[in-house]
Order: structure tokens, then C-alpha cells, then sequence
């Protein structure tokens, strides 16, 4: 099975982690900031968001809020170099892992598959 995955705003350090992802049989297409993710997953409609808590222009989680409230519905996976706020919408954002930076690869392809498992978008 094929899925689809947007890794939008990923800092410098982080974004060679799509590559290792790709490997993985995941289409990834990056965004370099919160506006060009947003444009990005509204145009393409991914099956899973992969989305870094702290970036330019917006946090992760403002990003999501505003995808959410434009219709997009897929599950998420929040990155994050400390620990989100206790407030953090995990059910509104449809959060499926939020994940400590750094980031190993196997932890992000288990959260992945785990976001789009059919029991995850129900």
C-alpha cells in the first residue's frame, strides 16, 4: 500500500530526514515555512502531515489549527525540540505522535505508519 506524506516546514538541521523517509517507499515533499506548507498540504492533500513545532512566521501547532479549520483532515505528526504545552489540542490538531527532536529515523517511519493505519482515521 502507497501512501502519501508532506513534511512541511522541517528546520535546516532536520530536513535530510525526508530523504530517509522516501527510501522508506513515502512521497515527501518539503516546505520551507509555515505559509508554503500550508499551501503546499491544501493543494496536495496528503495522507499524513509531518510538521515541526518551532519554525518561521507560525508554530506548528498554529499551523495545524488553520489547515484544520480549511478542511484538511488528516492525521499529523508534531515535532518538537521540547515539550509542547500541556493545553496542546492533541485530539482537534488529529495528532497521532509527537515526537522529541532529534528525530531517528525509525521512530519517525513507525509514527508514520502508525498516523495512517485505518484504526488512526477512523
Amino acid at each position: 500500500q502507497h501512501f502519501r506524506d508532506l513534511v512541511a516546514a522541517l528546520s535546516a538541521p532536520h530536513q535530510d530526514d525526508h530523504v530517509g523517509v522516501a527510501a522508506l517507499g513515502w512521497e515527501v515533499r518539503t516546505s520551507d515555512g509555515a505559509a508554503a506548507g500550508r499551501a503546499s498540504a491544501l493543494a496536495w492533500r496528503p495522507d499524513i502531515l509531518v510538521v515541526d513545532q518551532i519554525m518561521p512566521q507560525q508554530h506548528g501547532s498554529e499551523l495545524l489549527e488553520d489547515l484544520r479549520r480549511a478542511g484538511l483532515a488528516c492525521p499529523a505528526i508534531l515535532l518538537s525540540g521540547h515539550q509542547p504545552e500541556d493545553g496542546l489540542d492533541r485530539a482537534g490538531l488529529r495528532l497521532s505522535a509527537v515526537l522529541s527532536k532529534p528525530v531517528r529515523l525509525g521512530d519517525l517511519a513507525t509514527a508514520l505508519a502508525r498516523g495512517v493505519a485505518p484504526t488512526a482515521r477512523a
